[in-house]
């Protein structure tokens, strides 16, 4: 009898290892252990809050989404596979001729189609000179557009750099176009006042 008994488990333990090995997620309302699959081919409404858990994945890079205009969740497609909304990134602008502190014009080779950048935060590691009337001149930083990238324009205006040839570190952020609008600059007089106001709200807020 006892033989009997080790020939049947010996029958059934690959058969438990295989269905181990062979096991699929199940799905249960109101059930702590489910235990039925479930093929859902089309449309799913679910209301309030989604809670999914134990999602385990090795990919860090999740597509952008967003709600439609029927309160729709739907993937947001992004331009040559950047699937971030914002990017940081940083230059290092070293041995500069010239004054040793301008840069009249650097190409980051950024396209415009694709981004919005902005200045984040910068520094420059020499001394520089003060104006002609000994006042500490006045950083110009700007991101400006030209053939299609984005390029970089740094200087002290009235200044120059006392030390040597120097070194412009940038730190940039680069917002994804997808999730952002260039709107047309707005000029606004303000006759001498201290005061304004915008004419009108900008086009596209």
């Amino acid at each position: 009898m006892m033989m009997k008994y080790m020939l049947l488990l010996w029958l059934f333990l690959p058969v438990a290892a295989l269905r181990a090995q062979t096991a699929v997620p199940a799905v249960g309302v109101g059930k702590a252990s489910p235990r039925q699959q479930m093929d859902i081919n089309g449309d799913v409404y679910m209301k309030d809050t989604l809670v999914v858990d134990g999602m385990i994945t090795s990919n860090s890079k999740v597509p952008l989404l967003g709600i439609s205009q029927n309160n729709e969740i739907v993937k947001i497609l992004t331009r040559k596979g950047n699937t971030t909304s914002f990017n940081f990134l940083s230059y290092s602008l070293s041995d500069i001729g010239g004054d040793g502190s301008r840069v009249t014009d650097f190409d980051t080779g950024i396209p415009v189609s694709d981004f919005v950048l902005s200045i984040a935060g910068y520094t420059f590691d020499r001394k520089v000179s003060l104006t002609t009337d000994n006042k500490v001149p006045p950083v110009k930083i700007r991101l400006f557009q030209s053939n299609s990238t984005w390029h970089i324009n740094l200087d002290y205006t009235g200044g120059k750099s006392v030390e040597g040839n120097g070194t412009w570190n940038i730190s940039i952020l680069a917002v994804n176009k997808i999730i952002s609008n260039m709107l047309t600059p707005i000029s606004v007089d303000l006759k001498g006042s201290n005061n304004g106001s915008a004419p009108a709200a900008p086009t596209g807020i």
